[in-house]
């Protein structure tokens, strides 16, 4: 989580550290996101040699997250950091520390009981769960606030891959740098400006979203490996409808009822590639045709109620055959 603020919001994580290298060390970083990496390390790996409690000051220092306010009962927290201490570096030997703290006067060893063990469970993921919203909903008024002070730029781009390092790209995880005048060089992910993708007539079809020196920055990465023949750009179109819509393809020529088949016959996403042109083939239409239908679905909230429905559908005859067959056997024997 630490690694995923860092990269969208370095500004949370300034200070007067002072960081030491070689020449060696120095003359190797080709650009800035090979130092931000070395820094981040850094971080994590002394981050993984602290205390629980350390971590939590160092949340609350540099993202004002208090590990207190996420459960009801941060002792519970405690507790379990300081048994598993004891568990691997005492033979589950109980000091005189802890027994004062927690109140632990049994002359025998720490144990862990399948209760104790149920209950830890269940206590960390309901940690974890609250701890990842509040990262969430920092990031995110993070990105509402970047939006509304710049230009908003909305693009969409179909990518014809040949490596699996341009595979990479396409990634929502993918990071890259944006050196951006206002605020400075900052990480972000193709998941802060990436509104959906699919599969295209050459390619994967990406529609970006979002300020304009991201979507810029992003293309430039694409058009690095461009140069050295690793994709293709095979189409760029931008756009200009409102935020939050998308613009559509030329309209579709299809009926009503041969648009809600293709929405019925798509699986859930991600869609696998070349998806258009399996339903294409089998309702014997255009691959043009059909990736402009899939254009007008995922525009209609309607259409998109029927995505999977066609799969579900065929799941549930299969099950209910399958226990007709078995129902059939029983009484045969």
């Amino acid at each position: 989580m630490v690694r995923d603020v860092f990269i969208r919001r370095t500004d949370l994580f300034h200070s007067k550290k002072i960081i030491e290298m070689t020449h060696a060390e120095a003359l190797s970083i080709t650009n800035s996101a090979n130092l931000r990496e070395r820094i981040i390390s850094k971080e994590l790996r002394q981050l993984h040699s602290v205390g629980i409690k350390d971590i939590a000051k160092y949340y609350e220092r540099h993202m004002g997250i208090k590990f207190p306010e996420l459960l009801k009962n941060i002792s519970h927290l405690w507790e379990m950091h300081d048994r598993r201490h004891i568990l691997v570096h005492r033979i589950g030997r109980a000091d005189q520390a802890y027994r004062h703290k927690y109140g632990y006067f049994n002359k025998g060893p720490l144990s862990i009981d399948k209760d104790y063990i149920s209950t830890a469970i269940s206590t960390i993921a309901s940690f974890v769960d609250t701890l990842t919203s509040k990262i969430a909903t920092l990031l995110q008024d993070d990105r509402n606030e970047n939006n509304s002070e710049q230009d908003v730029l909305e693009i969409e781009i179909e990518v014809e891959t040949a490596s699996d390092e341009s595979e990479n790209l396409l990634l929502p995880s993918y990071p890259f740098i944006v050196k951006d005048r206002l605020k400075g060089d900052h990480g972000a992910l193709l998941g802060d400006i990436l509104a959906y993708s699919r599969e295209g007539d050459e390619g994967s079809v990406l529609l970006l979203h979002g300020d304009r020196e991201t979507v810029r920055t992003y293309l430039q990465e694409l058009k690095k490996l461009e140069k050295k023949g690793l994709l293709s750009l095979t189409r760029k179109d931008i756009l200009t409808v409102p935020k939050g819509r998308i613009k559509p393809e030329p309209p579709t020529t299809l009926d009503a009822e041969t648009i809600e088949e293709i929405a019925r016959r798509l699986p859930e996403q991600p869609w696998p590639k070349g998806i258009h042109k399996e339903i294409a083939q089998t309702l014997s239409i255009s691959n043009t045709q059909c990736s402009r239908a899939i254009n007008k679905i995922l525009c209609e909230d309607s259409l998109l109620s029927l995505v999977g429905s066609s799969l579900k559908a065929a799941n549930n005859s299969l099950h209910l055959t399958s226990l007709r067959a078995a129902g059939e056997l029983n009484r045969y024997t």
